[in-house]
């Protein structure tokens, strides 16, 4: 985090004491629900792959703060994600007292359509009054609920004192600066890791490995074509001589030649061939697990989950993320503030 993100700190520290307070009774608060649970017609409905329900999810909860209502989540399927990320300062998990809450409004702002419907409404009235001032429960389902879009607003920021801090941090080091201030932020005021079951062991091991003081460049390259599920095929194995390469000159201007590499991927024939070519010059390193996609995996078992989650956090605790195709490891460093670039710049 930068020193800009340290003066955003009280207020998120403000916002957890509010949450505390009014989720004792929720009677008079205004809520605010980010879900994943979105059924049509009986079938459920895709919110995304993992990287995408975090960003929705860190997203809504900004939403919820700007409008000064108490945030709530439910991601429960294909795997409960509070059993591997706990609530932190903030106790986001749905409590009892909205059991038997009805009168919800809910927003369906998932992928591009429905998303750009959402927004359209936001900049034609430069505030979200226009549909929640009436609602004191209201449930929002989206993976791409934009940081962009929301601090874009500078008449919505001004109506509360963390958005004037946020305006203010904005003029001082730019928007993109101040996005990647908040993703780290909420991220640790909602999440804390706790690995279990396969992952727990291998946590240890890479705790150890960055305990030895050596800087650690994470390689992600995502093919969407070697697992068991169906993906668009983000990129190309043939690809993977532009990822040595971008290894090599990052190692260089950035650490001396003397970091060591943690590869990850979708692709298990990718991860053998950075293996290969990155471990005769580098101390290269590679986890094995089951690899799975979040969403499109037919059944995600809960090692499945355990895996990614796992090398999700170990990215974000890398002194530099390489990544190519798709935003799992592009959210990953931006969640631990993480210095990034793609192996095609």
């Amino acid at each position: 985090m930068t020193i800009a993100g340290r003066h955003l700190l009280p207020y998120l520290d403000d916002y957890a004491g509010f949450h505390r307070r009014c989720s004792e009774n929720i009677d008079g608060t205004k809520v605010l629900i980010f879900s994943t649970e979105s059924v049509i017609d009986g079938r459920r409905k895709w919110v995304g792959g993992f990287a995408d329900r975090i960003k929705g999810m860190l997203s809504s909860a900004l939403l919820a703060i700007l409008t000064e209502r108490v945030f709530f989540a439910e991601w429960k399927t294909p795997t409960q994600v509070s059993d591997y990320l706990l609530p932190s300062a903030i106790q986001w998990l749905p409590t009892e007292l909205l059991a038997d809450r009805s009168a919800y409004l809910t927003i369906d702002a998932i992928d591009n359509d429905k998303y750009r419907s959402f927004m359209s409404a936001l900049i034609s009235n430069d505030t979200i009054d226009f549909s929640f001032e009436n609602f004191q429960y209201v449930r929002i389902h989206s993976n791409i609920l934009n940081f962009h879009d929301l601090l874009s607003r500078p008449q919505f920021l001004s109506r509360t004192l963390f958005g004037r801090a946020l305006l203010a941090r904005i003029g001082d080091v730019g928007l993109q600066r101040t996005i990647t201030d908040l993703m780290v932020l909420l991220f640790s005021h909602l999440f804390k890791y706790t690995p279990s079951h396969v992952a727990r062991p291998l946590w240890l091991d890479y705790e150890r490995r960055r305990a030895l003081g050596v800087p650690c460049i994470g390689v992600h390259f995502r093919t969407g074509g070697d697992g068991k599920w169906w993906d668009p095929q983000l990129d190309h194995i043939e690809s993977l001589p532009r990822v040595v390469s971008k290894v090599h000159s990052i190692a260089d201007q950035c650490f001396s030649n003397s970091a060591q590499i943690i590869v990850t991927s979708d692709s298990q024939l990718a991860r053998d061939i950075l293996l290969d070519k990155l471990s005769k010059i580098y101390s290269c390193h590679s986890y094995t697990g089951n690899i799975a996609h979040y969403e499109r995996s037919n059944s995600l078992a809960r090692d499945d989950f355990d895996f990614l989650l796992f090398e999700f956090m170990c990215l974000s605790r890398c002194d530099y993320v390489i990544h190519g195709a798709g935003e799992y490891a592009l959210t990953a460093a931006r969640i631990g503030g993480t210095p990034h670039s793609s192996y095609k710049d």
